[in-house]
């Protein structure tokens, strides 16, 4: 019998740009918020300006962090494994005589599962970095991935029509035939009694059965990972009482992305095959400013705009991915042992899982050097339908090494493997040297 991949195949689909993602221990934990606050070497990455204003000749950071979304697929993936889909429909269409009002109620409680899930996404987000700043300077390396898988259900086809190959010839014609489980009759037993008949045209155009044959209902998957490697310098100016900063940072780039299917039923992990990515070797610039005025010098107005030369990666059999050119500006004031900070995205950032503009920002309560306590919340104005994403972190250690960690979560309860989580989690981990 034709090999049967569940709800998979490789579906190309378009992405046009990454969203701005947080790095770094205190943009994660504060809402995002990192444009005007940022320090040391965790400017780098969000505005490259304020390495023109250091407290410390020497930064150095290492770290990484992982965020998962659930809009509906992962669940929906999970429920279908575990009704044991794959195999009651692998028995049935081998033989539609083996059907049972037990199979038959599996069977229509998945697809009912498919169809109320149709164009359902989730996504997997993982980030690493290495930031090293001196003075003015500083250099890293930061690799993120974007990972997105999408169901693609035809909800005009739900039939559950089964072809049997009457004439052993392994072909579907109208000589075989064709039966309708749901108008099938069954006994007191609950075992099928007699077949209930179908055609090759309805099959054809209306069977749940023929579209997963032909792997046309499927979860589609891609990824990009990119790694760069900014060379970043800030520069201060003082006009009057106030304080003005720019920077710039230069990025070599390294673009993977991946085309993939995902068996559900039969392996949940995506296998990355040599053959089904594409490797780009490009550049990106990113610009910024920060300004402080000598009324309130205490406030830090920020804004950066990162990758304005849209940086383009070739992926396999679709079209270009691009970095397209995309903006932030924040807002925060510092006190001696306080901080506030709010940042938004000036551009809608275009992903999979459709527009992107965050808001957000935080607070942090710093009672020595080194050690922090840090909250904040953060919201997708692009998208009405987005709950708020609350973050948190926490630092423990001294000025000449912590270790920080941060998370963030929101989005209703879900139910996944009999454990209840949130549509949307991350957390992070950093090792923080300054001197």
């Amino acid at each position: 019998m034709k090999k049967i991949i569940i709800l998979s195949t490789v579906a190309v689909m378009s992405l046009n740009a990454a969203s701005f993602q947080s790095i770094g221990y205190k943009s994660i934990s504060m809402g995002g918020a990192s444009v005007s606050n940022a320090k040391g070497d965790m400017a780098i990455y969000s505005n490259p300006a304020l390495l023109g204003d250091n407290d410390d000749n020497f930064n150095v950071s290492i770290g990484g962090g992982l965020t998962i979304d659930d809009n509906g697929a992962a669940k929906a993936i999970n429920d279908i494994n575990e009704l044991n889909f794959v195999q009651v429909f692998d028995q049935v269409t081998e033989n539609a005589n083996l059907s049972n009002l037990n199979s038959l109620d599996l069977i229509k409680k998945s697809r009912d599962i498919m169809i109320e899930n149709d164009n359902a996404s989730f996504s997997i987000n993982p980030h690493a970095h290495f930031f090293l700043q001196t003075s003015n300077l500083g250099l890293g390396v930061v690799s993120t991935t974007d990972l997105k898988g999408k169901l693609n259900i035809d909800t005009s086809k739900t039939k559950l029509i089964v072809w049997s190959d009457a004439n052993n010839n392994g072909l579907e014609d109208n000589l075989d035939l064709y039966t309708n489980l749901e108008n099938a009759t069954y006994d007191a037993n609950g075992l099928i009694s007699s077949l209930g008949n179908s055609t090759y045209t309805e099959y054809t155009n209306e069977s749940l059965f023929k579209d997963i044959l032909d792997e046309k209902n499927n979860v589609a998957v891609k990824a990009v990972n990119i790694t760069e490697v900014p060379l970043a310098y800030g520069h201060m100016f003082n006009p009057g009482d106030s304080q003005l900063m720019v920077g710039l940072a230069a990025k070599f780039l390294m673009g993977n992305t991946y085309v993939q299917s995902l068996e559900v039923g039969r392996n949940n992990t995506i296998d990355i095959l040599e053959n089904d990515y594409t490797t780009t070797h490009t550049y990106g610039v990113d610009v910024g400013l920060a300004y402080r005025n000598g009324f309130i010098p205490n406030l830090t107005f920020g804004a950066v705009a990162k990758n304005i030369n849209t940086p383009t990666f070739e992926v396999k059999g679709d079209v270009d991915y691009e970095l397209k050119p995309s903006a932030k500006a924040g807002i925060s004031y510092t006190g001696s042992w306080f901080e506030l900070a709010v940042d938004s995205d000036l551009t809608k950032n275009e992903t999979f899982n459709g527009l992107e503009q965050i808001v957000g920002g935080g607070v942090a309560i710093s009672p020595w050097d080194g050690t922090s306590f840090r909250a904040g919340v953060k919201s997708n104005l692009a998208n009405e339908n987005s709950d708020l994403i609350y973050t948190a972190g926490i630092g423990l250690g001294f000025k000449w090494i912590s270790l920080d960690v941060a998370g963030e979560f929101g989005g209703k309860d879900v139910i996944i493997e009999n454990k209840t989580v949130k549509e949307h989690m991350g957390i992070a981990i950093n090792l923080v040297s300054r001197f």
